[in-house]
């Protein structure tokens, strides 16, 4: 009896487990659902704060063409008086801590003045080569390009010129500005992105240009391979999103989108990336108040399933072996008492009573009809001794 109630409790808390299942599996179902809407919201919101950046930069590249307007109007700046140039450069660089420096090159790319001179007082690198210098000569206007490390100021600088045109609109030199990329530091600290994130710029070369937090560890390095945005631009893709695991292993959720300016968007992409671990942090958490939730109800549901079942099941059951024991030893008095009990349980004890009573009534029926042949067959026998009796009476009269 007692391997039997062992294995239908077994039974009974195998099916409250599996009656818990399909609950975890929506739990989980709805814990995927929340992260990949996290997910996407997390990249929406990357993609939102790359192109306010991209915004910012054209502004600022814009705000930078009315300067050097302005400042190749000057004569000493026009002329390129070198004493007289190099002292206005260099105020206008301390009124506008945005640029790394300020130059004016002539037409073969050889500096005329600088508001920050080459190291040891030697001559600048000739720029005839770089980008930006060749698309200003090709359109005589306010050109830019060349996202680079610069090679007096160390700074990552977007460089850029403007043509200073003679009385006959011929181009006699050139107004060099390089644009400070630090702005984006505080740019993204702004925006209260969590910790682990990180803000980047990366130029079609995939070579950082710009990277917050800390710059000085990655400025200048090369992420066209192993980098989150870097292998993608190499390959020509300017603007998307995705997930994955960058240079510092860590994985991260990511948007990108061109760094805009004057009509030249394929030099450079700005990129936001934020860790997966916050972007999923409220989806985990929703997930596993859930499963707790879920694994409270199974921990509550296993004890009232083996306690309530030795209360209200297996008590009345081993009730019913007890009385079916007893019957079976003759004991027709035996009950179960679940006269007031509901279920098939109940049902079953009532027409075990209902049997055991019928039995015991046939029971005494029979012991009472024994009884009653007894009586008659001691009558019977009191009448064979007296009949007896007469016959040898009878017999001894004959004789004599």
């Amino acid at each position: 009896m007692l391997r039997l109630i062992s294995s239908l409790r077994f039974r009974l808390l195998a099916l409250v487990v599996l009656a818990i299942v399909p609950a975890m599996a929506l739990v989980a179902a709805h814990s995927l659902s929340a992260r990949q809407a996290a997910a996407e919201a997390a990249q929406d919101r990357a993609l939102e704060i790359t192109r306010a950046a991209s915004r910012e930069h054209q502004s600022i590249l814009e705000a930078t063409r009315e300067v050097a307007i302005a400042v190749s109007a000057i004569p000493a700046v026009r002329e390129a008086d070198r004493s007289t140039c190099n002292a206005i450069l260099a105020g206008l660089l301390k009124q506008y801590p945005q640029f790394t420096n300020l130059g004016v090159i002539d037409t073969d790319g050889l500096s005329e003045c600088l508001a920050i001179p080459a190291p040891g007082g030697g001559a600048a690198a000739n720029v005839a080569d770089r980008l930006w210098f060749i698309k200003a000569k090709q359109t005589g206007d306010f050109a830019y390009a060349d996202y680079r490390i610069g090679g007096i100021t160390g700074k990552a600088a977007l460089l850029t010129g403007l043509p200073i045109l003679d009385q006959e609109g011929k181009i006699r030199r050139f107004l060099h500005i390089g644009i400070d990329l630090s702005w984006l530091n505080s740019f993204a600290e702004e925006f209260s992105l969590p910790e682990g994130s990180r803000l980047a710029v990366t130029d079609k070369n995939g070579m950082l240009l710009a990277r917050w937090p800390n710059p000085q560890d990655w400025v200048g390095r090369n992420t066209a391979s192993g980098g989150l945005v870097g292998s993608l631009v190499v390959q020509g893709h300017r603007q998307g999103r995705g997930e994955g695991v960058g240079a510092e292993g860590i994985s991260r959720l990511f948007a990108f989108t061109p760094l805009a300016g004057l009509g030249n968007e394929d030099e450079a992409v700005i990129s936001v990336a934020v860790p997966t671990a916050a972007a999923y942090a409220a989806a985990d958490a929703q997930l596993m108040a859930g499963f707790t939730g879920l694994a409270t109800a199974l921990v509550l549901a296993l004890a009232a399933a083996w306690f309530g079942s030795d209360l209200f099941l297996f008590k009345q059951f081993r009730s019913l072996m007890a009385a079916s024991t007893r019957l079976a030893q003759g004991q027709l008095t035996a009950r179960t008492g679940f006269r007031s009990t509901r279920g098939e349980l109940g049902r079953l004890g009532r027409s075990f009573d209902d049997m055991a009573a019928a039995l015991e009534t046939r029971n005494r029926e029979r012991e009472a009809a024994e009884r009653e042949r007894g009586r008659l067959m001691d009558e019977i026998e009191r009448e064979r001794a007296t009949f007896e009796g007469i016959v040898t009476s009878m017999t001894q009269g004959v004789i004599m």
